[in-house]
């Protein structure tokens, strides 16, 4: 490894993320580039093409076999946490918000309880009924319950929306470095143009 796993996942995870941006940033390895290209699909020829031209009469055998081995994984972020909010997340925010708003609708008045009251000797001669607001809670319960299993089936089809994301191929000799994304909202436009092109190029 010419640099340690703990050093490219803190430097990835500046740069992927453009709410440090503005930033420069210098290598003098070219490695730290490289390892950017890798992560945009960049053929492994046109990695070390470009690390020769950048490296001059500086390049370095090894650094050009780590690139060349290097497997980097790609780990989107994940909804369900509570340190990355999502466009799922609002979702559902908003949706049990509604819900608590038509839950405190239901509340039984004063004189609903009054007119049972008075009522009662009628109704205990009639057939049995199932109150209103039971039969309200009911149907607040089951369209609580489906809005949740439509929330959990978009969260489970976040992680292969790209196979952008998935590892092509391992290699035993060197360690995986897999790398946690931010949250879509904070990636920068440079890796999702990249992403979203080479998605595109694939599904032709």
């Amino acid at each position: 490894m010419v640099f340690k796993t703990e050093t490219i996942q803190r430097v990835t995870k500046v740069l992927l993320n453009q709410n440090y941006y503005n930033l420069l940033m210098i290598d003098k390895t070219n490695v730290i580039v490289g390892i950017l290209r890798k992560m945009c699909k960049w053929s492994c020829s046109s990695i070390i093409a470009e690390y020769r031209l950048l490296s001059g009469k500086n390049s370095n055998y090894y650094s050009e076999v780590f690139l060349d081995l290097v497997t980097i994984e790609l780990m989107p972020p994940n909804p369900s946490t509570k340190r990355r909010k999502s466009f799922y997340q609002d979702t559902m925010e908003s949706q049990l918000s509604q819900l608590k708003g038509s839950e405190d609708m239901m509340e039984i008045d004063d004189d609903d309880i009054e007119v049972e009251n008075e009522n009662e000797d009628q109704m205990l001669s009639a057939s049995p009924q199932v109150p209103k607001n039971l039969l309200r809670m009911v149907e607040l319960r089951k369209q609580k319950n489906k809005n949740n299993q439509v929330i959990a089936s978009q969260q489970a089809g976040v992680d292969h929306e790209y196979e952008f994301y998935s590892t092509e191929q391992t290699f035993v000799s060197v360690n995986t470095i897999r790398i946690d994304l931010p949250s879509e909202q904070e990636l920068p436009a440079w890796f999702k143009v990249q992403r979203n092109m080479w998605d595109e190029e694939l599904r032709l």
